[in-house]
């Protein structure tokens, strides 16, 4: 449920209270940006001690990983800007599509 409520007071869903309650999608898929979502929802991206605030590691002044692995991060967040939420629901039959009451995408050609 804190995710729930995290998602709904970020604009990312809707959540309906009731009998016929539920939860719907805040956004159009096209504008989710996988990458911008993951930001926002992840509130501990140190992927080591280094990265923290209060880092305590002793070998952090001779290591040589920190870098490589801030690199990695920042690589891993770039991949994800390359996708929106629309990519994961390509086949609109989808379960998920259907649980989050998301309509068929109207398609331009």
């Amino acid at each position: 449920m804190k995710i729930v409520q995290e998602l709904n007071q970020k604009g990312y869903l809707t959540a309906i209270r009731g009998k016929s309650g539920g939860l719907l999608l805040g956004r159009q898929p096209e504008t989710i940006s996988l990458g911008a979502l993951v930001r926002d929802t992840e509130h501990e991206m140190a992927l080591v001690e280094c990265f923290r605030e209060g880092n305590n590691c002793v070998i952090t002044p001779s290591c040589r990983l920190q870098p490589i692995l801030a690199e990695a991060l920042t690589a891993f967040l770039k991949v994800l800007d390359q996708y929106t939420l629309a990519d994961l629901l390509t086949d609109r039959t989808s379960q998920l599509s259907t649980l989050m009451r998301i309509p068929a995408l109207s398609v331009h050609n």
